[in-house]
């Protein structure tokens, strides 16, 4: 058995600057999604209450004018005033919904990238499915306490991982001739929470928070561990036919997010008896791929 990840561990010997996306200490980095958002709801509130005031502004001097002129607040500038003031009012009703909005969106959750990978694999395309049974299969024994799913989304098989608001996503995709085996991970906050998260950071020391990053990193390694394995997967010989591997992609079901199914409830890739045919193109051994450090 060749040893795929040497090259990635020799590459890991030495110590790397520290990587502020991947701890959940708040940053102005990890911060200015939620100003962004917060900063549209404030800049619509004032384009709004402007056009209030000068609404406004107008309808009491077209008043003013009117009622100078000889004329009385039943009168026809009354009326042009009067329906200006109700406009300015409405466009006050549309300000407290801009309001309710902006303090509804606190609580909804934002995607912060913390790293990604991806490679193409040249002329491999016809081995996606022993790609993703590399993956599988890799996932189901190393017996990770990372919440795992699997399924297809869109019609492509993913393998779904969770550590609490770490989320990772393995995508294995032909493209045309060839194949794309990559993955990328995010952490979900509201603003509530990365308040809270703040006020967190300014009592607690840093020991807890490395605690904490320790889970994140390690959730990083395991799916770019098990990625490099679909990578190997797609150039050596398979130990399961194509045709097998393929059956079993096609009783996925489309995964939810929410609700998707366990990878160790679902059905499992079996490993093909020796001397079976071979139905998928042929596969020359080569080399380990190389496939370097996830991405910051």
């Amino acid at each position: 058995m060749v040893d795929i990840h040497g090259n990635y561990r020799a590459q890991r010997l030495t110590h790397v600057p520290p990587d502020e996306l991947i701890s959940d200490v708040v940053t102005a980095r990890t911060l200015r999604p939620h100003l962004v958002r917060s900063g549209f709801f404030f800049a619509v509130f004032c384009v709004v209450g402007v056009i209030s005031f000068f609404l406004w502004m107008i309808s009491l001097f077209a008043t003013v004018v009117s009622m100078t002129s000889g004329g009385f607040p039943g009168g026809g500038g009354g009326d042009s005033g009067g329906g200006l003031i109700g406009l300015s009012y409405f466009l006050m009703v549309i300000q407290l919904l801009i309001v309710v909005a902006w303090v509804v969106s606190l609580f909804l959750p934002l995607r912060e990238p913390i790293a990604e990978y991806g490679l193409l694999i040249e002329g491999r395309g016809a081995a996606y499915a022993i790609a993703y049974w590399s993956i599988m299969n890799t996932t189901q024994a190393r017996h990770s306490p990372f919440l795992s799913r699997l399924g297809r989304i869109e019609g492509l098989p993913v393998l779904y991982l969770v550590n609490g608001r770490e989320q990772g996503l393995v995508v294995v995709k032909p493209v045309g001739t060839d194949l794309y085996v990559g993955w990328t991970m995010w952490r979900q906050r509201s603003t509530v929470v990365m308040i809270g998260h703040l006020f967190r950071d300014a009592f607690q020391g840093g020991p807890q928070s490395d605690v904490r990053a320790a889970s994140s990193r390690a959730l990083r390694e395991l799916i770019h561990s098990v990625t490099r394995e679909g990578v190997q997967g797609a150039i050596l010989q398979p130990p399961v036919s194509d045709e097998v591997a393929r059956a079993q992609i096609d009783q996925l079901p489309n995964l939810n997010l929410s609700t998707g199914p366990m990878v160790a409830n679902a059905p499992q890739f079996q490993p093909q008896p020796p001397g079976a045919p071979q139905s998928a193109p042929p596969y020359v051994r080569s080399a380990a791929p190389y496939s370097g450090p996830p991405a910051q």
